[in-house]
């Protein structure tokens, strides 16, 4: 007895998230809006909604509970800073946004849901000279509790 024929994998063009649908945002926009600093907070606000919406509605439907071990390595972030918003950031804490990137790469690879936000991050979290204040901080911590709210405001009405 032989198995049947195994289908040709699709090959997935590169800025489509694997439903084959658009990107909800271009590459590198979360990158922008944190370029553009506390002025551009309703905007980060609505690139969470925009990803919220992308994790409940995409091929790999992402659960609540995945979303909040990322918010708990932006909580963890967000104490190791305990200088203020004013002062700059502490060698600890850019050591332990480092180690965001990994743990977010981990993530996306167990959950492929994940992919588009875990590679936006990458992009902030790479550039080093975005997060200088504490309110720098705050901002990452503020857009990552966003994502998992808007995202549990979204699963609760698409049920």
């Amino acid at each position: 007895m032989s198995n049947p024929p195994r289908p040709p994998q699709k090959n997935y063009q590169q800025g489509r998230p694997p439903s084959g649908a658009p990107r909800p945002a271009q590459s590198g926009s979360l990158h922008a809006c944190f370029k553009k600093g506390i002025g551009a907070q309703s905007e980060l606000m609505d690139l969470a909604q925009v990803f919220a919406q992308d994790l409940v509605n995409g091929r790999t439907p992402v659960k609540h509970h995945q979303l909040r071990l990322l918010l708990d390595n932006a909580i963890r972030l967000k104490q190791s800073h305990k200088e203020g918003l004013e002062h700059a950031v502490t060698a600890t804490t850019m050591g332990r946004l480092a180690s965001i990137r990994p743990r977010i790469a981990y993530m996306a690879a167990r959950e492929r849901g994940l992919h588009a936000l875990q590679v936006e991050l990458d992009l902030v979290l790479k550039d080093k000279e975005l997060f200088k204040t504490g309110a720098d901080i705050d901002r990452l911590y503020e857009f990552v509790a966003a994502v998992v709210a808007y995202h549990r405001y979204e699963e609760a009405n698409r049920n």
